[in-house]
Parts: C-alpha cells; sequence; structure tokens
C-alpha cells in the first residue's frame, strides 16, 4: 500500500484496511466539502480530533514525498485573537508535501499533492527550507484547533496533466466509443453494454442468444459482484447484482491457427431477467477505475466559468442536494 491515512488508530480485530481507514478519517459534516456554506470551494476535508489521551496522536505523511512548504505555527496565544481567531479558536500550522509515485499494472508516474492546515506543531525538522524528504507515516505534526473546535483540515491535489495521467482526462465525460486505457489499469472492472448486444442463457451453449439488450446498460464488475445499472436521464439505476458471475471459455482452434480463442463471460441482471453475456465481444467496451467512468460514481467537474473561489458549477450545485454523492473536485 503506497498511501495510508494522516493519523493511525490502533486496528480492531477482523477489521478491513477500508474500516480503518474510515474510522481514522471521520469527516466533520459542518466543514462541506467540496464547496462551503457560503457557496466558496472548499477543497479539502475538514478532521475532528478526538484523541483524549496523555500524548497527542499524531499527524503523519500519507505517503512518501518531499516536503514543499513547510510553516512556524503562531503559539496557542494567538489563536485566541484576530486574524486567527475567526469564527473560534483557530491554529495556523500548515504542511504541504509533494509526493512521486507509479500507479497502474504498468506502471505510469504519477504526481499529487497532500496539505495538511490547522496544526498546533509542526516537526522542527521538516520545517527547514523545502527540499526534505519523508516517509510515508513519518510523524510531522499535530492537531491544532479549527474555529474553536479540535480538528485539522486535509486535502490531495493535483495539476491537470497529473489528473490526465490518472484518470485519461481532465475535462468531459468518459468515451463510449472506444473501451478504457490498456495503462495504467486498477481498482474494479467496468462494462458499457449497447443496444442490441445477445444476451445467453447458457454459457455453455452459445448458438442462438435468448435475449438482446433493449437498452444500453452500464456494468461494475467488483470481486465476486456484478452489478447492473441503466441510465434515467442524468442518473444511474440499479437492476440488479449477480455473485460469482464470471466463467472464461476457451473455444477451438480454427485449422491452422497457433492461437487459442480465449472468451470471457459475465452473468448479469437485466431488466428482462438474468443471463450470460460475452465481455470479450467488440462491441463491449471495458474500463477500470482508471478510466474514472460515471456510473461507478466519478465525476469530474469543469463547468465552474468564474475564476474567483466561488463555486459555480451547475454540477456541483446539482450534486449539492444529494448529500450522499461524492464528488471529486
Amino acid at each position: 500500500m503506497q498511501i495510508s491515512p494522516p493519523i493511525h488508530f490502533p486496528h480492531n480485530d477482523n477489521e478491513t484496511f477500508g474500516e480503518w481507514v474510515a474510522r481514522c478519517m471521520p469527516v466533520d459534516t459542518q466543514r462541506s466539502y467540496p464547496v462551503n456554506h457560503v457557496g466558496a470551494w472548499h477543497g479539502g476535508i475538514h478532521i475532528p480530533h478526538t484523541d483524549t489521551g496523555a500524548l497527542a496522536n499524531p499527524l503523519r505523511a500519507i505517503a512518501d514525498g518531499v516536503v514543499v512548504y513547510a510553516n512556524y505555527p503562531a503559539p496557542s496565544e494567538k489563536r485566541d485573537q484576530k486574524p486567527l481567531n475567526y469564527g473560534g479558536r483557530t491554529d495556523n500550522g500548515c504542511v504541504l508535501i509533494r509526493h512521486d509515485m507509479l500507479i497502474g499494472e504498468d506502471p505510469v508516474a504519477f504526481t499529487f499533492y497532500s496539505l495538511t492546515m490547522h496544526m498546533k506543531q509542526v516537526r522542527p525538522e521538516i520545517q527547514v527550507k523545502g527540499g526534505v524528504s519523508v516517509r510515508r507515516g513519518q510523524i510531522i505534526g499535530t492537531s491544532g484547533m479549527v474555529s474553536g473546535r479540535n480538528g485539522y483540515h486535509f486535502q490531495i491535489c493535483c495539476a491537470p496533466s497529473a489528473l490526465e495521467a490518472f484518470s485519461g482526462r481532465a475535462h468531459g465525460v468518459l468515451n463510449l466509443l472506444a473501451s478504457g486505457r490498456k495503462e495504467p489499469v486498477y481498482g474494479n472492472r467496468y462494462y458499457y453494454l449497447p443496444t442490441g448486444l445477445p444476451i445467453f442463457e447458457n454459457v455453455h451453449k452459445v448458438n442462438i442468444p435468448t435475449q438482446t439488450t433493449r437498452e444500453a446498460l452500464y456494468i461494475i464488475h467488483e470481486g465476486g459482484k456484478t452489478r447492473t445499472l441503466r441510465k434515467i436521464q442524468d442518473d444511474y439505476e440499479a437492476v440488479g447484482d449477480v455473485t460469482g458471475a464470471v466463467e472464461f471459455i476457451g473455444e477451438p482452434a480454427s485449422p491452422g491457427a497457433v492461437i487459442k480463442k480465449y472468451s470471457e463471460w459475465v452473468n448479469i441482471e437485466t431488466p428482462t431477467g438474468r443471463g450470460w453475456v460475452d465481455v470479450s465481444d467488440l462491441n463491449v467496451k471495458s474500463y477500470s477505475d482508471a478510466d474514472m467512468p460515471e456510473w461507478a460514481g466519478w465525476h469530474i467537474v469543469d463547468d465552474d466559468p468564474t475564476a474567483d473561489s466561488q463555486c459555480n458549477s451547475e454540477m456541483v450545485r446539482k450534486h449539492l442536494n444529494s448529500p450522499a454523492d461524492l464528488l471529486t473536485c
């Protein structure tokens, strides 16, 4: 694992990595992301600090990197006075780290930055001029206060060119006329099934399809579960799930052929019943999380026409009405 949370709690028995990360990073819902209560962009989350031990649970570097900026936090008495006392006592310790890593099965370079703010203390060894190397998990300081409450600001950001390396595009939506990139590839697998695609009842008897898709379907294949969705206007509606739903079939080689053909079949739920689809079919488009498909919940927000800090994105405003949606901005 190349990345870990900015604060580490002891692992509980039978706790998955994802559950541990969620417990280490509870989000303060009163500090909205990606837009605050006055309609301005707020590019990070606020994480409450609930440490009650005698020794503070420190903040850490989330990955190997190089410190770009680290300041000397104001003493505690300064946070009780303006300008730091805005809406309550606030610490101003800040650390910005650049991270360079390789991503994907066939690795490509990716650079991003992590920003930790409202720190009470910043480790003296990283307060010198920029260029200090840090390791993942290395202590960088301690949490401070934000508006009179214990907590800190944390965010990850990158340049548009890095976003393009990460997702295949820095603007717009996924191109459904072609399959996704060969590299990098990571995360779950996704399929776009166009209208008219044959669906079979039995994967071993594929001469005659039992049905064809009557509308475009969007497939999420994660581990042993496959989920089918269909698009209703700008939203995606779940059709159903199938568990344990993949078969690999070796097709008889034609005379003189050197390479034996294999096809991959996925059992899916459709609006008219369950069936098997050959995802090796050239009409089926395949993707991974490296392509950020919209039906997986990814959104690249690029429709704000203004250059100031106010959010004028219709895409974000729409999703603000659905707090359960996660936005990557």
